[in-house]
């Protein structure tokens, strides 16, 4: 150390600096945990987070020996050596900027990855929302899901709203089929019955869809209901499992600095709570609903839409409260001279209504200014970044099945493209 005072000096006020320390690696946990939530075969998973020149041994699935043999021969489509999958991608050189405490390059690779992930994170979210909200609709006295127990008085209404909840399953089941490029089903589509094999149990798995089915083929509906609340729940567990990963995107992001990359919401306050099958939903009756609204509207404040009991608030009122309430005795008493009352507030509504707009369009003018400067710091801010970050920009999404075009890689970065 005395040969390198300089040195020195500058690890003493790094150690004594009350700076926020901004720790890649550990924002690299985060995200990898996020990444491999969305990815449900466990070898793949696994992959995930290893190196692209990492020999890591990773358990081998409990496969036939003719899908073990391909499983050994095929290995990760997601990670082929031509046209890797963009998360698969990105998370490898998120992984190396990190171990290199390289935040500002990590951060490029983490908004990509999470932007591309964003879209079918939205379906699965909107899956879950539709499905539980028609469950609470029929866990109720009388509703398919009733704890009590379900009497079929019509068949035809009862097989209706089976139907309608198998969709809405089906729907949040197939909400957790990753995103992936035309290249990677090309080769999956080359030795399909393996790969449809190994990902049959994915999610609610073949083997209990098929008796949910078949339950509703032959009205067998009380085995019915208790493999459908099997299946919401196996579902919940894995969104779940994203959601609190989800919550644990930023952890390791200092607040102060503000300085994330992406406008990725992390849904810190959103509710984990799951379905409980044993408890019926509350029924609102008249006084209940009474009881709620008045509840619900008590926080609010006085913005003068409704009178209150001082009737010399004219701030409160306006013209249709107060004072005015009597306009018509007063114009008898008045005469023309309430007329000309009349004409003069009509020019001093004018007047202020221009004001207003003139107001209005000062307005417009600052906000445009402030958007040019927000815009002009951030593509500033970090020039080295800028390509980078422009293909975080050009991720996007076209077709219903979630296919990704995508920019090309980097010199000496691992290909985003594919095709």
């Amino acid at each position: 150390m005395d040969e390198h005072p300089a040195f020195e000096v500058e690890l003493t006020l790094l150690v004594q600096s009350q700076e926020p320390v901004e720790k890649a690696f550990k924002m690299y946990s985060s995200l990898i945990s996020y990444a491999q939530s969305f990815e449900l075969l466990e070898p793949f998973k696994q992959d995930m987070a290893i190196g692209e020149d990492e020999a890591i041994d990773i358990t081998e699935p409990q496969f036939s020996t003719n899908d073990l043999y391909l499983y050994r021969k095929l290995g990760n489509p997601l990670k082929n050596g031509v046209h890797p999958h963009p998360v698969e991608a990105a998370v490898m050189q998120a992984k190396h900027f990190g171990e290199n405490e390289d935040v500002l390059s990590f951060k490029v690779e983490r908004a990509f990855a999470l932007q591309y992930l964003e879209p079918q994170y939205q379906r699965m979210s909107a899956a879950v929302s539709h499905l539980v909200e028609f469950v609470k609709d029929e866990k109720c006295t009388g509703g398919i899901f009733d704890c009590y127990g379900y009497e079929m008085d019509d068949a035809e209404d009862c097989l209706a709203k089976f139907s309608v909840a198998m969709l809405l399953l089906e729907d949040y089941d197939a909400s957790f089929n990753r995103d992936i490029s035309f290249y990677i089903k090309s080769i999956m589509r080359r030795n399909r019955t393996y790969y449809d094999q190994i990902y049959s149990e994915r999610g609610i798995g073949a083997a209990l869809m098929e008796q949910l089915n078949t339950a509703i083929e032959i009205q067998k509906f009380d085995g019915f209901i208790q493999d459908y609340k099997l299946a919401v729940n196996k579902l919940a567990t894995l969104f779940l499992a994203t959601q609190h990963a989800r919550k644990q995107l930023f952890k390791w992001d200092p607040e102060v600095l503000d300085d994330r990359r992406c406008q990725i919401d992390p849904e810190i306050e959103r509710s984990g709570d799951t379905i409980q099958w044993d408890v019926n939903e509350p029924s609102l009756g008249p006084d209940e609903f009474e009881e709620h609204y008045e509840a619900s509207s008590a926080g609010d404040s006085d913005d003068g839409s409704t009178p209150d009991s001082d009737d010399d608030d004219e701030s409160d009122h306006g013209n249709g409260w107060g004072e005015n309430a009597n306009d018509s005795d007063h114009g008898e008493e008045d005469g023309e001279g309430g007329d000309d009352v009349e004409a003069g507030e009509e020019e001093d509504g004018a007047s202020k209504r221009s004001e207003s707009m003139d107001d209005d369009d000062a307005t417009s003018d600052v906000r445009d200014d402030e958007e040019e400067v927000i815009e002009g710091n951030w593509s500033n801010a970090n020039p080295a970044t800028e390509d980078r970050e422009q293909q975080v920009d050009d991720v996007v999404l076209a077709g219903t099945d979630g296919e990704a075009t995508l920019g090309s890689g980097q010199d000496g970065q691992v290909d985003r493209g594919g095709w």
